[in-house]
């Protein structure tokens, strides 16, 4: 019993390591632009897309070192192009419930810890390229590819992997409001790759979420352009269909713990 819980304990510490590189990446990237005077809140896109592209390489070649052969791969996953589309539908429906959702609750109008105008002076598609490409890529190496990975390779037991990948998830983002909406969208990212086993899809899923977010932002045809009592059907019927989306995932696709 103490050795199983000394392994868990380790399985916990090395799922987390990675993410303390993230922290130190970031940390290093705004350590440099404000070592060579760059306004670090005037120029927050371009810094976050460097930081991003650096993370990228390094946690890409430390990944290919750190998976092991077939170890975290589906069995039966013939159609792996149907999954993708799946990813995507989720990503679309957990952007609209949680933007439907903040708004009804008032949560959206809660202000940010920290201010960021992303669309301030020439930066515009700079932060575009971020949040709906780079980003996406990067943090699912780093909280799915490595934390929830780790955590599960490890026997952790998958409740557990997802909450930890989630609260870390959460906690990189820094205010509140994308903190909570982290969290959510974590456990729906730790789901679709414990399923289909290729970070691709929760990558996908992840893209599809942050552009819909993002076309919200240019647009508000989200936000602007829905009544109030058809914003909660859109949040009870994304729920219903994500809830079907499951199951068809959980029908048929199967992974090697669960062929055994």
């Amino acid at each position: 019993m103490k050795e199983q819980k000394k392994t868990t304990e380790d399985s916990l510490v090395k799922a987390v390591i990675p993410s303390l590189l993230y922290i130190l990446i970031s940390t290093f990237c705004f350590a440099i632009a404000m070592a060579l005077g760059v306004d670090s809140q005037k120029n927050k896109s371009y810094i976050l897309a460097i930081e991003a592209v650096i993370g990228i390489v390094v946690f890409s070649l430390w990944y290919k070192k750190d998976i092991k052969r077939n170890s975290f791969r589906a069995v039966k996953n013939t159609r792996p192009g149907v999954y993708f589309v799946i990813a995507v539908i989720f990503g679309i429906l957990v952007c609209l419930m949680t933007n439907y959702l903040f708004d009804l609750t008032g949560l959206n109008r809660i202000p940010d810890v920290v201010p960021f105008n992303p669309f301030s002076d020439s930066n515009n598609a700079v932060y575009v390229v971020y949040s709906v490409l780079l980003a996406p890529v990067y943090e699912e190496l780093v909280f799915r590819g490595f934390v929830y990975r780790r955590a599960r390779e490890g026997g952790v037991e998958h409740r557990l992997s997802y909450l930890l990948s989630a609260i870390l998830f959460a906690l990189i983002h820094g205010d509140l409001i994308q903190g909570l909406y982290a969290f959510i969208i974590a456990f729906f990212l730790c789901m679709v790759y414990n399923k289909i086993r290729m970070l691709c899809a929760p990558i996908l899923l992840h893209v599809s979420a942050n552009a819909l977010a993002m076309m919200d932002i240019c647009t508000g045809f989200i936000t602007n352009n829905t009544r109030k009592g058809h914003r909660l059907i859109i949040v009870i019927c994304s729920l219903l269909m994500m809830i079907v989306l499951s199951v068809i995932m959980n029908r048929f696709v199967q992974t090697k713990e669960e062929e055994r």
